[in-house]
């Protein structure tokens, strides 16, 4: 989960750049040099190691790992209970493995693209940071703003033909639907 996590959100910080770099430039601030800006400061980890926090501490996610895990055709079939451990925990990742990253790719995504807590900490974030490369004074990100909201950069992702965390493509609201690339 953390290696996908982690490029998709770097393509999130970039996309996000991307938008604000579009404002009013005069010399063009690249998401690229957004995104080394946040990962040499530690930003960017600083940022993903919370989104890995809030997923660790999600009941809605343990719930469903557990469920699978109890229902899980492995565990359930004769003769399991005369399989070594680590037969089961193979047998099980094998089974298991895709459908819950599946789930936790997609409450990581909805942190991500959230408008309150670490999604709108995301967005100041990557906003403040293109505006100090921009020389700019840094100045409050605003959710109303066009440039710098969640759909405009789900809207930049598309035109750019880039797909936002795994490779189904992006979470773009609650009811876990995709937007296919």
């Amino acid at each position: 989960m953390e290696q996908g996590g982690r490029g998709g959100a770097a393509r999130a910080v970039a996309a996000t750049a991307a938008c604000s770099s579009t404002v009013g430039a005069t010399q063009a601030v690249t998401p690229q040099q957004v995104l080394e800006s946040l990962m040499m400061d530690g930003t960017f980890d600083d940022l993903r190691h919370k989104i890995i926090n809030q997923l660790k501490h999600n009941e809605e996610l343990k719930k469903y790992t557990t469920s699978m895990v109890e229902q899980s055709q492995t565990l359930n079939t004769p003769g399991a209970e005369k399989k070594s451990k680590r037969d089961l925990f193979v047998s099980l990742k094998h089974e298991l493995e895709g459908p819950v990253l599946e789930r936790a790719s997609k409450a990581a995504w909805e942190l991500i693209l959230s408008k309150e807590g670490i999604g709108k900490e995301i967005m100041e974030t990557v906003y403040r940071a293109y505006n100090q490369l921009h020389g700019k004074e840094t100045s409050l990100y605003s959710p109303s703003d066009p440039h710098t909201s969640v759909t405009t950069i789900t809207s930049e992702l598309q035109m750019q033909g880039q797909g936002v965390g795994h490779p189904g493509g992006l979470v773009h609201d609650s009811s876990h639907s995709r937007v296919e690339e």
